[in-house]
This record gives C-alpha cells, sequence and structure tokens, in this order.
C-alpha cells in the first residue's frame, strides 16, 4: 500500500510539472500574440495617418491661390501632431525631376555623366539605348539597342517601343545595371510630361545635368535658393538653364512620414495630379508606395537631409 501511494505521489508530482510547463508556454505564446497584435496595431496607425497626411496635403493644394495660407507646392516642410503622433509633410512639383520621356536629351545625358559617371560617348550611348526602348520602331540608333541586341546580351525581354510607364522599367533597359537603376531613379520621373526642370524645386543632382553649369554654380544657386525661400522671398534665376526650364505643373509628389511616441515610424509617399478646374475629379492619384527615400526640399541643406525611417 505504501508503495502504491508512493507512486501516486510521483504521477502527481509529474502532472503538477507539465501543467507548470503547459501554463508556462502558454503564458509566453499569449504575451507573443499580444505583442505582435500590439505591433501590427501601431503599424496600421501609422500606415493610416501617413496615409491621411497625404490627403490632408491634397485637401490644402486644392484651396484657391489667392488663400494666403494655401499650401504650396515648394517643398516646405510642414508638421503637427495628433493624438501623441508628429506628422511631417513635403510637397514638390513633379517638374522637380526629370521626365524620362520627354526630358531634352542634353540634360538627360547630363544626368547620366554627372551621377554615373560616364564620359560623352558612354552617356549619349546609352542615352540612344533608352530612347530605342521608347521609340516606336525597330530601327537601331548608331550607339542604340533593338532586339537583336538583347537577344545576343542573353535578354528574354525586347525594347516596349512606347513610352516608359514607370521609372521602374528603366531596370529593363539594356545596360541599365542594378546600380545604375538605383543612382538615376531618385531624379526622374514619368508624370511630369515636360522636357525640362523647375529649379525652383529641382535638387542638387537634377539641376547639375544641365549642359555647361559647374558644380560652384549649382551650389551658389541651392544655396540662395533656400535663404530666398526661408525669407519668403523670390528664388532668385539660374544661369544656363535655357532651353531646360519648366513652370510648376499640377502633379505634385507628397511624402508623408509619421512617428509614433514609441519611436515607431512610418513614411508613405504619392504623386498626385491635381485638376481643381474639374468638379467631377478635383484630383488623381497616380500612385502610392512606401517611401524609399527622403523628398529633398528646396528649403534644406541637401547635406543634411535626414534618412527615412525603415
Amino acid at each position: 500500500m505504501k508503495k502504491q501511494h508512493g507512486v501516486a505521489l510521483v504521477v502527481v508530482l509529474w502532472v503538477i510539472v507539465l501543467l507548470s510547463v503547459i501554463a508556462s508556454v502558454f503564458a509566453k505564446t499569449t504575451r507573443t500574440e499580444a505583442a505582435l497584435a500590439r505591433n501590427q496595431l501601431e503599424m496600421a496607425q501609422v500606415r493610416a495617418l501617413s496615409e491621411a497626411g497625404i490627403e490632408r496635403a491634397v485637401y490644402e493644394l486644392l484651396q484657391p491661390n489667392n488663400n494666403p495660407f494655401r499650401w504650396r507646392s515648394n517643398g516646405a516642410p510642414l508638421s503637427w501632431e495628433i493624438e501623441g503622433a508628429s506628422i511631417s509633410i513635403k510637397a514638390v512639383d513633379e517638374t522637380a525631376r526629370i521626365d524620362i520621356n520627354r526630358a531634352n536629351p542634353a540634360l538627360f545625358v547630363g544626368l547620366l555623366k554627372t551621377q554615373l559617371g560616364l564620359d560623352d560617348l558612354e552617356a549619349q550611348s546609352l542615352m540612344e539605348t533608352i530612347q530605342d526602348w521608347r521609340d516606336a520602331d525597330d530601327l537601331k540608333r548608331p550607339n542604340g539597342a533593338e532586339k537583336e541586341e538583347y537577344a545576343a546580351a542573353g535578354l528574354k525581354h525586347v525594347p516596349g517601343n512606347r513610352d516608359f510607364m514607370a521609372v521602374t522599367e528603366l531596370s529593363s533597359v539594356l545596360g541599365i545595371t542594378e546600380a545604375y537603376y538605383q543612382k538615376l531613379a531618385p531624379h526622374l520621373t514619368v508624370y511630369s510630361r515636360q522636357g525640362g526642370i523647375n529649379p525652383a524645386t529641382a535638387s542638387q543632382a537634377v539641376l547639375s545635368s544641365i549642359p555647361g553649369i559647374l558644380p560652384e554654380e549649382v551650389s551658389m544657386f541651392v544655396e540662395m535658393r533656400r535663404l530666398a525661400l526661408q525669407a519668403g522671398q523670390q528664388v532668385p534665376a539660374l544661369p544656363k538653364s535655357a532651353g531646360m526650364f519648366a513652370n510648376a505643373g499640377n502633379v505634385i509628389r507628397i511624402q508623408a512620414l509619421v512617428k509614433l511616441a514609441n519611436g515607431l515610424s512610418h513614411g508613405r509617399e504619392a504623386v498626385v495630379r491635381i485638376t481643381p478646374g474639374d468638379p467631377k475629379r478635383l484630383h488623381s492619384v497616380l500612385t502610392w508606395r512606401d517611401a524609399l527615400e527622403p523628398l529633398e526640399s528646396p528649403f534644406e541643406n541637401p547635406a543634411e537631409t535626414p534618412s527615412l525611417p525603415h
């Protein structure tokens, strides 16, 4: 009988240990699931706030031009706080970038030279390859590439023979490596439909693409522009921009960055066409994406532009 009591006691102890382990695992799982749920909730919150920030910017940009409080698409950073979250917004007209479909070829060649370090012949050759991708025929330019060249390079795709539908499509062009694409993409667009750029909002890299302009001239202009904008004055004229100039259009790139009190942050970016004269559609969103790189503002020193949260 004593032996049976001893066995029963051991069984009871093992059952207690087993139940304790199960309870511990269950508690840990519950805490993990609660943490995951909390993280998902916070991510949904920052994403919703960033998209709401973009919608707020669109609303403000649709206000009449004579409204002194109307937001401007000149890169002026705007920020406010809501329920413990800080929201920062920038809006820059899309003519700050080089349109891959409409740009003056000399401006595009300048970008290839300054951003990729190519010489004149290399930049011109790559430019012709890009032009062969988007033209409607299969006639190869002297230094370009058509179907035969893509096949010879072992590529399964061929030139689109149409305008680029997105900047990402540039990575399919023969000769555009991933490294090249990453250097070019932040300065390009398919939405401005302009042959030139807007010096009042263009980045230092884009301004440096203007043929014949010197780096020191660009640096001086960028600093003078920043000081003028901060003082509420007119942006000075940029020398050597003849034939490369475009006025601000109605296509705006808006970036909204949100940071919660606990440090969690997220950014969203949209390109929006503003059409206040159309009562049926005041605006249309051309593209949405997570913010991949900071939107450079002419109000800021490019060297001090912070990195985006990851």
